[in-house]
């Protein structure tokens, strides 16, 4: 499983620098919700204002239409209560991006 982590980690970074170095078109639909991960990954930061990247997946998802992208956010650092993110990326009819959350209370 700590390979797996890893590996998407890996992965989340190199869409990372590919979308800050690519320029931005408003016609690519692939740029944007390449942006999009990397701002949703670098979003956090620890107690000293440094970026963190917490325990992330992208699950298949099969009652998802294509293009859409979902990555769960697991957390369970203090003093905030733990809980489960689901963040679903859907290209809309506009061809705008529509980012749908879902929480979750951590149950163990």
């Amino acid at each position: 499983m700590h390979f797996v982590n890893c590996l998407i980690i890996v992965v989340l970074l190199a869409l990372s620098q590919l979308s800050l170095e690519s320029p931005y078109n408003e016609g690519d639909n692939r740029a944007r919700l390449l942006r999009f991960v990397s701002l949703i990954a670098g979003s956090y930061y620890d107690g000293k204002e440094n970026p963190v990247l917490r325990k992330t997946v992208l699950p298949v998802q099969a009652n998802a239409f294509y293009p859409s992208l979902t990555i769960y956010l697991e957390d369970n650092e203090k003093p905030e209560p733990p809980f489960r993110q689901l963040l679903v990326l859907r290209e809309r009819p506009d061809g705008y991006i529509a980012i749908t959350p879902y929480f979750f209370p951590y149950d163990n």
